[in-house]
Parts: structure tokens; sequence; C-alpha cells
């Protein structure tokens, strides 16, 4: 009799916690699909209502499976700037058990907001962990559009890199705003079979680039 209470008591905890861990992350997620659709207000109301809370529950509401929880715990996360939770929030960044793309990824917008210095620190590990890091392309753009020099080196490896038309090194290109990469881009827009998507992103690069410094060449002229 012993044996079978236990064993139904270790059966009612792996159903708990199942019922826990899954089925509520789960339901909650189709809750908030469904209201999203009948109630585009939604999303005001719950970043609303959160905006008072905690930034612990913040922290584990940015954990969320969904993307639309997760992502109004970040935006309400970057405006209070809690540095006393910035290790949980570094924690978050560098966690191997979280299998939730979005989540990281807001977490590291949420520490640029934060402190901007120890994320592009961050961000400069993540590029140097290799491209495999699933962070790679999110710390890539953080940097790019801070036109962060370190970084560049990067930028450019995945320009010649086999896949370099799909890998977003032309949008990068363009937030660095170097002159230097527009002789790049156009040889990837000579090359033959580019597709007409690809070759209106890469125009688009360069028009950009030529724009950003005739700006910045009116700025120092007005300056004389």
């Amino acid at each position: 009799m012993e044996m079978k209470r236990i064993k139904k008591t270790i059966w009612f905890v792996v159903i708990a916690l199942f019922a826990i861990l899954v089925l509520k992350p789960v339901a909650e997620t189709l809750w908030a699909q469904w209201m999203s659709f009948v109630a585009p207000s939604h999303y005001s109301y719950v970043l609303k209502k959160w905006e008072h809370r905690n930034t612990d529950f913040l922290l584990k509401k940015l954990q969320h499976p969904s993307g639309f929880y997760s992502g109004i715990a970040s935006s309400v996360l970057a405006k209070k700037k809690d540095l006393a939770k910035e290790g949980k929030l570094i924690q978050i960044i560098k966690s191997k058990f979280i299998i939730f793309p979005h989540v990281k990824t807001g977490a590291l917008g949420v520490l640029f907001y934060w402190d901007e210095a120890e994320a592009i620190d961050l961000s400069m590990e993540i590029l140097n962990s290799g491209p495999g890091n699933a962070l790679y392309h999110d710390a890539l753009l953080h940097l790019s559009r801070r036109k962060y020099e370190l970084a560049y080196s990067h930028v450019l490896a995945l320009a010649k890199a086999p896949d370099k038309y799909n890998n977003g090194s032309a949008a990068y290109l363009k937030d660095f705003g170097k002159l230097e990469s527009i002789p790049i881009l156009q040889e990837m827009l000579a090359e033959p079979g580019i597709s007409s998507l690809d070759r209106r992103i890469i125009s688009d690069a360069i028009e950009s680039i030529k724009k950003q410094n005739e700006i910045s060449f009116q700025k120092k002229d007005s300056k004389r």
C-alpha cells in the first residue's frame, strides 16, 4: 500500500509539473493570440498593467514562450533600468537552457538600454564566438547601428561568405555607412544570377551610404 501511495504521489507531481511548465504557457500563448485578434487594445492593456510590476516579475515574463508576453516584458524592462538586476538579465542572455530565440533577443535589447558599455562588450563576446551563436546576428545588428568599429570586420566576413545574399551583410554595411563598403556592395551587385530583391536591397544600401556621407560632409562644411 505504501509503495502505491508513493507511485501515486510521484505521478501527481509529474502531472502537476507538466501542467505548470507546459500546458500553462501554451494556454497563455493561445489566449494572447486570440485576444490580439479580437481586441487589438489588449497589448496596450497588458503593457499598462505591467508597468507597475517589479523587475523580478518582468524578468520571469521575459522568458515566456510567447513572444507577445516576452515582448511586453522587454518593453517595460527597457524603461526601468534596474541595474541591481543586471546580473540576472545577463544570465538570461548567456543561459544554455533557454530554447526560445525571442527571449535572448529581447534580453540583449534590454541590456543595451540599461548598460550600453556592458551590452557592447557582451555583444563582442558573442561575435567572437562565431556565427553559430544564436545571438550572433542580434549582436551584430546592435553594433552595426551604433557603428561600433570593432564589429566591422565581422560584417566584412559575412559580405564575403557564400551566403552573403542571405546573411544580412548588405543591411549591416548600410548601417555602418562607411564609404569603403560601396565597392564591396558593387561587387555583390555585379555577380550574375542575383535576384531582383537582392538587387534592390544592395542598391538601397549603396544609396544610403552615399547619403549618409553627403550629410556628414555638409555638417563639416557648415562648421567652417
